[in-house]
């Protein structure tokens, strides 16, 4: 059996940054007028994610929650948070790579990565989102055409 790969701290920064967006989209769909509680925090956190590695960090990431507040503030309070990460740089030869411009590069091989292009993990979620408003698109029509 092989082992599971470790993600590094960049794809872990990049996934709870992504989460935090997502969990502060669904409050505001869904009664932004109604309040959040704590409980309604830890079940909007494993309705996010249940993955025991992103799990703890998004937890920690995510604003907490005195007695009830209302859904469309908890909204902005995570957008806020999400703006505030800063992506840990990737490493190469065991060390942080410096950026340079719009790319990092590595001191000691002096490879480069462009920060320009995005990874597979963004480019998968831009294929979602648009299959999610084409769907979207065509499910209204449906349903207004009968």
């Amino acid at each position: 059996m092989r082992a599971r790969p470790r993600r590094g701290q960049a794809y872990i920064d990049r996934q709870i940054k992504q989460m935090l967006g997502e969990m502060a989209d669904r409050l505001e769909a869904n009664r932004p007028g109604g309040t959040i509680t704590v409980i309604g925090r830890h079940a909007l956190l494993q309705a996010t994610t249940m993955d025991p590695t992103l799990l703890p960090a998004l937890r920690a990431k995510a604003p907490d929650i005195d007695g009830a507040i209302p859904r469309r503030q908890y909204a902005a309070l995570l957008r806020q948070a999400a703006d505030t990460m800063t992506p840990a740089p990737p490493v190469c030869c065991r060390k942080p790579m410096r950026l340079d411009g719009t790319q990092y590069v590595c001191d000691a091989c002096q490879a480069f990565t462009d920060q320009a292009a995005p990874t597979r993990a963004d480019r998968v979620t831009a294929l979602h989102a648009a299959a999610d408003r084409d769907y979207a698109g065509e499910a209204a029509r449906q349903i207004t055409d009968g």
